[in-house]
């Protein structure tokens, strides 16, 4: 299946979850936008779990971007500045350390929704913020990256 179809299947998968269709065209806008960033953070052999819309803090300025649960990291795709430059961040499951999601960030910049930080034992921290109703979404992520970062850990163990 090429790359852009999983991924538009996995938009999908988090509608079920959610059941807003302002994650889905949000989610399909992000993808469009981010697509060449997209393409080069995701094999063509890869499937992802979920692709959602999410809020990223950027290295100067929050911005809307792309993010996907793989098989083994979140990827993170968005464009920042006034010449639209492309921004990416990975976070391997193996490096996480603690997941949280709290329904309302104080960090109002991340939008109405949901927040959920990834904190790595690399000191990287992402906060990720889901527009209102984001919590069920942000819910399945955390669920996600858990079981992924089991299997591997446990395929790592035997």
């Amino acid at each position: 299946m090429p790359a852009r179809d999983a991924l538009v299947y996995a938009i999908d998968r988090a509608f079920q979850v959610c059941g807003d269709m302002d994650v889905v065209q949000s989610s399909a806008t992000m993808l469009a936008h981010n697509s060449t960033t997209i393409r080069a953070l995701v094999g063509p052999s890869e499937i992802p779990d979920l692709a959602f819309s999410v809020i990223v803090r950027g290295s100067r300025h929050v911005e809307m971007g792309f993010g996907a649960v793989m098989q083994d990291r979140v990827i993170l795709a968005w464009q920042t500045g006034f010449r639209p430059r492309p921004e990416s961040r990975t976070v391997a499951y193996a490096d996480v350390v603690r997941l949280q999601c709290r329904e309302k960030g104080a960090d109002r910049s991340l939008g109405r929704g949901a927040v959920l930080t990834l904190s790595c034992t690399n000191g990287q921290v992402e906060h990720l913020g889901f527009g209102p109703g984001g919590h069920a979404l942000a819910t399945e992520v955390i669920g996600r990256i858990k079981h992924h970062r089991q299997r591997l850990l446990g395929a790592r163990a035997g």
